[in-house]
């Protein structure tokens, strides 16, 4: 596939999954600095930034411009706790099993909130993780 040609397209896909992230981060408390982990085509950087979100973006893919070039499972470059809130959608499952469980506890360390969105089977399927979660 043509990455370039890709990244300039957008679908009914990118409008529904930007409104469920736009939706499920208002349901977050006390949330202005949001790290979008694989920003796609950035619909959801624009539009969280045109509701006075302040947004970062990490891609493993140049193509996308994100603020910050790397990956899930090796985010070393944030702090703890430095963002209100993490958004992955439709990155996880590209994963090789061994970094899953790294790459989740390294969303857990750096958010207080995880917005982590999976394609299972087309339904919308959402998970939240605290910062303060055990045993991961």
């Amino acid at each position: 596939m043509d990455r370039q040609e890709w990244a300039r397209q957008l679908h009914l896909s990118n409008f529904i999954n930007t409104y469920y992230q736009y939706r499920d981060l208002l349901s977050c408390k006390n949330v202005k600095k949001v790290l979008i982990i694989g920003p796609g085509q950035g619909l959801s950087t624009v539009l969280l930034r045109w509701r006075d979100y302040e947004v970062i973006t990490l891609d493993i893919d140049d193509t996308f411009k994100p603020d910050y070039l790397g990956s899930v499972h090796d985010m070393h470059m944030f702090e703890n706790a430095q963002f209100d809130a993490v958004i992955c959608s439709h990155v996880l499952e590209h994963l090789a099993e061994p970094y899953l469980d790294t790459s989740l506890k390294e969303i857990a360390r750096i958010g207080r909130y995880a917005l982590i969105y999976l394609p299972i089977a087309g339904r919308h399927f959402q998970a939240r993780l605290k910062g303060d979660v055990k045993g991961l």
